[in-house]
C-alpha cells in the first residue's frame, strides 16, 4: 500500500509540473499577444494622424483652388466690364460681355 501511494504521489507531481509548464507557456503567449496589440495600436494611431494630415491638405488645396477660380472669374468680369464700357460708347452690346464671360 505504501508503494502505491508513493507512485500515485509521483504521478500527481508529474501532472502538476506538466500543468505548470502549460500555464507558463500560456502566460508567455499572452505577453506576446499584448505586445503585438500595443504595436498595432501605435500603428493605427500613426495611420490616423497621417489620414488627418492628408485630409487637411486636401481640403486646403480645394479651398485654394476655389479661391483661385473665384478670383479668375472676378478678374474676367472686371476686365470685360471695363472693355465693355469703352465698347458701349462705340456701339458694343451686352451679349458681347456675356459671351466673353463664358469664354473663361
Amino acid at each position: 500500500m505504501g508503494m502505491e501511494t508513493n507512485e500515485l504521489m509521483r504521478q500527481a507531481n508529474k501532472e502538476l509540473r506538466d500543468q505548470r509548464d502549460v500555464l507558463v507557456n500560456v502566460a508567455d503567449k499572452n505577453k506576446d499577444i499584448n505586445k503585438d496589440l500595443e504595436r498595432g495600436r501605435k500603428i493605427i494611431a500613426t495611420m490616423s494622424c497621417r489620414e488627418f494630415a492628408y485630409r487637411t491638405a486636401l481640403y486646403a488645396t480645394v479651398f485654394l483652388l476655389l479661391i483661385a477660380i473665384i478670383s479668375e472669374v472676378v478678374v474676367k468680369i472686371v476686365g470685360t466690364s471695363s472693355s465693355s464700357d469703352s465698347s458701349s460708347s462705340s456701339g458694343g452690346t451686352t451679349t458681347d460681355t456675356t459671351s466673353k464671360l463664358f469664354l473663361l
